[in-house]
Parts: C-alpha cells; sequence; structure tokens
C-alpha cells in the first residue's frame, strides 16, 4: 500500500492525506512549494517537504522550468532537515496558527518580478543581513537560500487572495470524452490507475474531480471496455456538472460515455447508474430514481458488485424530490462501507441544515473536517452555523476569512453567498463600512436579485450597479437551477436573465432555460424568441434548435420549425439532433414515412437514442406496420428500461402486433402495478382502450387518475370525450353537461392550451349546434390559428348553419386550410361541396338550399 502523507504549508494549513504521486503532481502545478513540510499519516513527525529525495527533485524540476539559467545549477544532495516541533492534530480546523511555529522569524526584502508590494518575506532557515553586500555573499554561499527565496516569490502569487488575482468563481470546466490514443496498460497498470482517480473522487472538491476525471479518461484511453472506468467517469460528471459550459461540447462528451457504456454494459448497472446520473443532471429526478431502484433489484443478484454508488444517487434523487428523511437512510448505508468518502457526509449536513437542524449539520460539519481539514464547503458552513446559530462571532469570522482568503475552489454558490453574508453583518456590527461594502458586493455578484444585500450596497454606496464582469454568470444559472427544482420557476427567470445579460447576451444556456421555464408556464411565445436567442448565442448548441422544432410544431408552426432545421443542418451538417429534428417534424405533420426516413438517418450517427427510437415505433405503428412498430419498441426499452415514452410505445406496439389483450396485460402487470405514482401509465391505457373503442374501462381508468392526481389535464381532455360519446349515442343531458364541464376544466388548468375548446367545438357539432361550435372554434384560433384542421372545422361549422353569408366564410376557411395543411384532404371535400352548391344555384338561381 502506499504512504499517505500530510502537507503543511508555510501559513500553517494542513492539506492531505496525499500519496507521493498526488504530492509530486501538486508541486508542478506549484500548489506545493519548498517550503512546506510533510509528515507521515496519520501520526509521523514533521520535516522539511524537501528532505524527500522524490519531493525533492520534483521541487528542483518545478524551479528548472522557472530560474533563469545562471541560477539552474544546483546541489543535487537534499539539503538537511528543519523540523519544527511535533503537533498533534486533534481538531478539524482549517487553519493552524503560526504561533505554534516556534521558530524566530526575521523579514527580509528580495527583488524579485513575483513579489507582493511590500517586497516582504518570511523565512525560517536562515538569518539574513538586510545589507546588499551580505545578500550577495549570502547567495553565493548558500544555494538552498535561493531555491527557497524563488519558491516563495512564486508562493505569495500562489495564495494571493483570490478578488486579487481575478475571481476563480466565474470559471467553468470542460467535461471531456474518451479518444482513441494512448499504449494499452496491463490489468494491474489498470487497477492502479483506476484506483488512484478514486482516491480523488472520494475527496468531494471540484479540484479534486477534475484530477479524477483526467486520470478516468486516461485510463479509459489506454483500456478496452473497462465498465468500472465509465461508471465512474459518469459519476465525476454527476458532480462537475453544475460547474460545466452545460454547452454542446458538454453534452457531446455526455452522450459519447453514455453511448460507449451503454454497447459494453448493454442492461448492466454501470449501464443503469450511468442512465440514472443523465436523467439527473436533465433535471428527471423520477427517472433518475427509477433507474437507480432498477439497477438495486438487479445488483441483487450480483453480490460481488456494492450497492453504494447506487445509494448515493438515489438519495441525491430522494433529496432532489424534497423526500430528505428517505434519503438519509441511504447515506448511512454507505458510511460502512467507504467511511472516507466525504460526498455522503455533505449531502446528509445539507439535509440536516434545509430542515434547520443546525446542531446535527454542525457534527457533520465537524466529521468532514475531521477526515479533510482542507474541505472548504464544511468549514464555510461551519463558519455560518456558527453566526447564526451558535452566536460564536470571533471564531465565525476567523473561520470564513481564514477560507475566503485563500480560496482556490469552485464551490456551490449558496454557501458563498452566506458566507459574504455573515461577513457583510459582522463587518456591520463593527462599524466596518469598507468590509462591509466589500463582502456584501461579492455577495451580490453572486445573487444579484437578494434584495436585503441590494439594500446594504445601497446604503453603503447610493448604488448597487456592480460591474457585469464580476457578475458570476455560471453560478447564477446554478442558483437558477435549483430554484426551478423547487418549483420556483418565476424567481429562477431572474438569475437567468442576469446570466445572459451579463455575458452580453451570449449565455445560450441560460436563454434555454429561460426558455424552459416559460413553456412550462404556457408562454410559448417567449419561450420560442429566449430558444432564438440561444441558437444566435451558439449555433453548435443544438439542444436548443431541437427545442425550437419541438415548441413550433407543437405550436402547429411547421414552416418556422423547417427553417430552425435548414439552418441548424447548413451548421451541423450530418448531425443526428437534426435528422431527429426532421423525423419529430414530419411525425407532428403525420407524415409518418418521412418521419421514419429521417429518424432511421439519425441512427446512423447516434444509435442510442431512445426518443428515435419510439419516434420510429409511433411512426410505424401510424402506417399500421405493427411488426417494425413492435421492433423499435423493443430496442427503445432495451436501451433504456425506465423510459416512460419507450415503455408505452412497447405496450401499444405489443398489443398491434400480438393482439389487444396482450398490451392491456403489459399495461396493467408490468407498468401500473410496478409503478402506480406514474400517472402517464394508466392515461396511456386509458388512451389505448380509447383507441379500441372500449369507452366504459377507458372512462373507470379517466375517473381514478382524477381522484388521484385532479390537476391532471388530459385525463379531464380525454374523460370529456368519453362522455361526448356516451352523450351523442344515449342523447344524456347529464353526460353532455359532464364533458362540457371537464373541457372547461381542462381549459382552466391551462388557457393557452386550445384542444379542450376544439373538443368542445366538436362536441356541439356532432349535436348539431353549429353556432355553439363555430363560438368554441373561433376561440381556438384565437389561442392558435394553425391548430389542425380548424380552419376546415370552422368552415364546416358555417356551412353547416346554411345561408349565403355562410357559405361565403366557409368557402374563405376551407382556402386558408388548404394553405396551411395542403396534404390533408378534408378540406378539399369541403371546397368540392361549396363550389357544387355554388354552381347548382347559378344554373337555377331559383333555388334555395335547404
Amino acid at each position: 500500500m502506499d504512504k499517505l502523507w500530510l502537507v503543511k504549508d508555510q501559513k500553517g494549513r494542513i492539506q492531505g492525506p496525499y500519496t507521493e504521486e498526488e504530492i509530486c503532481d501538486y508541486i508542478h502545478e506549484e500548489h506545493f512549494t519548498g517550503s512546506a513540510f510533510i509528515a507521515l499519516y496519520p501520526s509521523g513527525k514533521w520535516k522539511s517537504i524537501s528532505s524527500h529525495p522524490v519531493f525533492y527533485k520534483a521541487i528542483l524540476k518545478t524551479l528548472n522550468e522557472q530560474l533563469p539559467p545562471q541560477k539552474e545549477e544546483m546541489e543535487k544532495k537534499p539539503p538537511p532537515e528543519d523540523e519544527p516541533p511535533e503537533e498533534k492534530i486533534l481538531e478539524p480546523t482549517v487553519i493552524i496558527p503560526k504561533n505554534k511555529l516556534k521558530r524566530k522569524r526575521k523579514k527580509i526584502k528580495i527583488r524579485t518580478s513575483h513579489s507582493d508590494r511590500s517586497g516582504k518575506f518570511e523565512n525560517d532557515d536562515e538569518d539574513f543581513s538586510d545589507t546588499k553586500e551580505k545578500k550577495i555573499q549570502g547567495m553565493q554561499r548558500f544555494r538552498l537560500p535561493l531555491i527557497i527565496i524563488s519558491v516563495c516569490a512564486l508562493a505569495i502569487m500562489l495564495f494571493l487572495p483570490e478578488e486579487k488575482k481575478g475571481s476563480s468563481f466565474s470559471r467553468q470546466v470542460r467535461l471531456p470524452s474518451p479518444k482513441k490514443r494512448g499504449s494499452p496498460l496491463n490489468p494491474m497498470e489498470a487497477k492502479k490507475e483506476f484506483k488512484q482517480a478514486a482516491i480523488h473522487y472520494k475527496k468531494d472538491i471540484i479540484s479534486s474531480y477534475l484530477k479524477a476525471q483526467r486520470q478516468t479518461v486516461q485510463l479509459l484511453e489506454r483500456t478496452k471496455n473497462h465498465r468500472l472506468g465509465y461508471s465512474q467517469l459518469c459519476l465525476i460528471h454527476l458532480e462537475l456538472w453544475p460547474f460545466a459550459h452545460q454547452d454542446s461540447k458538454d453534452q457531446e462528451a455526455r452522450r459519447k460515455v453514455q453511448d460507449r457504456i451503454s454497447k459494453i454494459d448493454k442492461g448492466g448497472v454501470a449501464s443503469g447508474l450511468c442512465s440514472a446520473v443523465n436523467a439527473f443532471m436533465s433535471g428527471k429526478y423520477e427517472k433518475s430514481l427509477m433507474i437507480v431502484e432498477s439497477s438495486l433489484n438487479a445488483l441483487a443478484q450480483k453480490p460481488d458488485e456494492s450497492p453504494v454508488f447506487l445509494y448515493y444517487l438515489k438519495a441525491k434523487a430522494l433529496m432532489a424530490l424534497q423526500r430528505g428523511q428517505e434519503a438519509q437512510n441511504y447515506l448511512r448505508g454507505i458510511y460502512g462501507f467507504l467511511p472516507n468518502w466525504i460526498a455522503p457526509y455533505m449531502l446528509e449536513a445539507r439535509i440536516f441544515y434545509e430542515a434547520q437542524n443546525f446542531p446535527g449539520a454542525a457534527k457533520i460539519y465537524q466529521k468532514v473536517l475531521t477526515l479533510f481539514p482542507q474541505h472548504p464547503s464544511a468549514a464555510l458552513y461551519l463558519g455560518v452555523i456558527e453566526y447564526n446559530h451558535f452566536k460564536k462571532t470571533k471564531k465565525s469570522e476567523r473561520r470564513l476569512k481564514s477560507v475566503l482568503s485563500h480560496l482556490k475552489e469552485l464551490l456551490d454558490p449558496r454557501i458563498l453567498i452566506e458566507a459574504y453574508t455573515v461577513l457583510t453583518q459582522i463587518s456591520l456590527r463593527q462599524n466596518d463600512e469598507k468590509e462591509a461594502l466589500k463582502y456584501a458586493e461579492r455577495a451580490y455578484a453572486l445573487d444579484p436579485a437578494n434584495a436585503t444585500i441590494a439594500d446594504i450596497i445601497f446604503k453603503l454606496s447610493g448604488t448597487t450597479q456592480i460591474q457585469k464582469g464580476k457578475i458570476k454568470t455560471r453560478q447564477l444559472i446554478y442558483k437558477g437551477d435549483i430554484l426551478v427544482d423547487q418549483g420556483r420557476c418565476n424567481e429562477a427567470q431572474e438569475y437567468y436573465k442576469q446570466a445572459y445579460i451579463a455575458d452580453k447576451k451570449r449565455n445560450a444556456l441560460a436563454a434555454i432555460r429561460m426558455a424552459k421555464c416559460f413553456w412550462k408556464q404556457g408562454m410559448s411565445g417567449e419561450a420560442i424568441q429566449w430558444l432564438k436567442r440561444a441558437t444566435a448565442a451558439d449555433p453548435k448548441m443544438l439542444e436548443a434548435s431541437f427545442l425550437l422544432v419541438d415548441y413550433y410544431s407543437a405550436r402547429y408552426l411547421f414552416n418556422e420549425a423547417a427553417d430552425v432545421l435548414k439552418s441548424a443542418n447548413q451548421k451541423n451538417p450530418n448531425s443526428y439532433e437534426v435528422f431527429k429534428g426532421y423525423a419529430l417534424l414530419a411525425f407532428r405533420q403525420q407524415n409518418y414515412s418521412t418521419a421514419v426516413i429521417y429518424a432511421k438517418r439519425s441512427l446512423n450517427f447516434y444509435t442510442s437514442d431512445v426518443e428515435v427510437y419510439v419516434l420510429l415505433a409511433k411512426s410505424y405503428r401510424a402506417l399500421k406496420e405493427f411488426s417494425e412498430a413492435y421492433k423499435y419498441a423493443s430496442k427503445a426499452i432495451e436501451e433504456d428500461v425506465n423510459s416512460v415514452p419507450g415503455q408505452i410505445s412497447f405496450a401499444l406496439a405489443l398489443g398491434s402486433a400480438h393482439g389487444f389483450s396482450h398490451g392491456e396485460k403489459y399495461f396493467n402487470n408490468n407498468l401500473i402495478q410496478n409503478f402506480p405514482v406514474i400517472m402517464e401509465y394508466r392515461q396511456a391505457l386509458g388512451e389505448y382502450y380509447f383507441e379500441e373503442q372500449k369507452f366504459e374501462e377507458a372512462e373507470n381508468i379517466f375517473v381514478n387518475i382524477i381522484a388521484q392526481s385532479p390537476e391532471f389535464k388530459p385525463a379531464h381532455i380525454y374523460l370529456g370525450r368519453v362522455y361526448g360519446h356516451f352523450a351523442v349515442q344515449t342523447e344524456d343531458g347529464n353526460r353532455l353537461d359532464a364533458a362540457i364541464t371537464h373541457f372547461l376544466k381542462a381549459s382552466l388548468l391551462d388557457p393557452t392550451d386550445p384542444e379542450p375548446l376544439f373538443y368542445m367545438g366538436r362536441l356541439y357539432m356532432d349535436i348539431e349546434k353549429y353556432s355553439a361550435a363555430e363560438d368554441q372554434f373561433e376561440k381556438v384560433i384565437s389561442l392558435n390559428e394553425n391548430y389542425p384542421l380548424i380552419h376546415y372545422y370552422i368552415g364546416s361549422s358555417n356551412f353547416l348553419q346554411g345561408g349565403d353569408e355562410n357559405l361565403e366564410r366557409a368557402l374563405k376557411a376551407g382556402k386558408i386550410e388548404t394553405q396551411k395543411n395542403p396534404h390533408l384532404a378534408g378540406s378539399y371535400i369541403l371546397l368540392g361541396k361549396i363550389h357544387k352548391i355554388k354552381a347548382e344555384k347559378e344554373t337555377n338561381p331559383r333555388e334555395k338550399r335547404v
């Protein structure tokens, strides 16, 4: 087993434990310098880092890259050890005070391009004279001090407060995917590389996740079909996703990793874990939870594999669904397997924190700091709790300032906002308005929508205008995402808008998030405008283009959707997403043969897209090619057994190919019985009954859905259609009233949706109330003049009312329909009838139409 080391820098901060290889990496990255000390973990004595031959060589190599040529010749022999008094690490503090290093320190002046403003540094090893002559003599006689001086200069730059160097909080990380290169590793080497990456992963800080990501990608590039490596990369992506660009490149990396693990572990636990991660990153927490549960069931048959990462993912999904107490049970199941893995502790502490159980949260944060004294989030949360709830102002101030003054990690903006807010409050209590304004501005840069902070800034400076460059746009999006998860889309939009403006209207991700919120709120026009902004900001981000096609075609704006696809295809030729968009557009236009052609072209470029398989299954079913529908529906659930649209398509295709009873049985026994809370399965079965004219069975399904979920709009629409059918067949006035009631209820649930009004108009036509039908169809046109066949039905209601004026209105409406939907026959039939009547009237002027 590799030795583990603790490292203490010149400011007394203790980090680790690390392996030798990790420490060498940190030295090469200038994170540790020759002035640091090391001790064997857990209780070794402190000694100079330069006394270790491996670390000394790493320091020399780093210095050789920094020093001028005449200073590169150095002694190969390690310098003598310089050991400070032995210390015991008992408390989970972030920084050990300098006064514990008892050696006398003297200040010297060094002229260097890397020095700070005063040019003063501290040194433990030599007592230099301040005279120029003695300094020159000292440098000639001693080469080690030269090393230390140079390293100190670099260290000063390294440890400058973040605001002096330029904030790291606005940085975004990149999610790479493995590429085909690198010499192969033997099994022992691969095992070692995987283990090393896992050590980094378990530290739960962004810099370590990045190291783990780099090592895992390199491992996958040098091994073939490393199943656990891919699942580990998925977990790393999960942690980095909030800080990633989330643009077309990151989306493509996610897709490639998922595609690869799906091929090498088809239907396996590792593939399931990656699918659950992708669902979680897409905000589909229920789906993520379903996939995890399915994978845990599969894992029960494989006792050699550990469930801990599935437990962790399940806990995250449960927490996102506001089920924190359930999540804790799974987190506590992890501790016995991996007691040094930090992330589960942090997740449980967050559950306590959000439940306002601050003593419970503080206890866990203390535990984290015992395991990893340099964990910044744990230290900041503990500092906030100490001030807000334990009233330990001085202790909180020391802890928060200690962490924030040298912070290099990317962190959840929520804790940064809280930490800066606490320091603002402390400074105000100390009547230090300058400090209070500094911290308030940092909090405001992360949370411009925070009225309390804005008010403090205004009182202290007379303005809340902060330079746009200081606004942390990625963190604003992250904060907005959290609000969306909580169902607070209106509040989230303020953060997305701020991020979009602060990035000079080039932030495609913020624009997409705005569009999705507007679409959820039924504001489709605004959603489409924001997607246009997203495509302009990043033309290669095909998610925006595909969503725009989806939204346009959902509003029956087919020409506009086609224009989007044409533009996207010019900028991204042969993209699977563009072909998928063409398939969706053709399907919405009921041009099912064309939908099949484009969907298959999409599969030529990406074979694991469940949505494409579902489109193919639905298109073939519409074409009554049931064996093909069944084939592609089967592939959909092979790729993702937990896909709700995939399972519905499979049940319908099964019934079409092998008989109605097979589909009905699959719905009841495989879907509804196993997933009773997923209303989409019940709704699909009800629609299946309706399609097969089993209206009583359909009625029972929709009544039960509404009893459980009174605001489930699709059930109200279909129950209205069922009652309408009974009313027409039996001339039952009560059923007619019930049908209209459910249509109105559906319309109230979403006033922007014309569908319930359309079916109400159809019902009035069926009972020969043509004027009432026309009124409903006119309301549909006021909401969406592109609704399918709406002008045909307007024309039909006018035609059936009779009279010359109505006949002319019917003729006008029929012509509009042929222009909007030239492939649909109904409008041509209507126009033929109208022209026949007009011709008869011209031939027999006295004849009146009855």
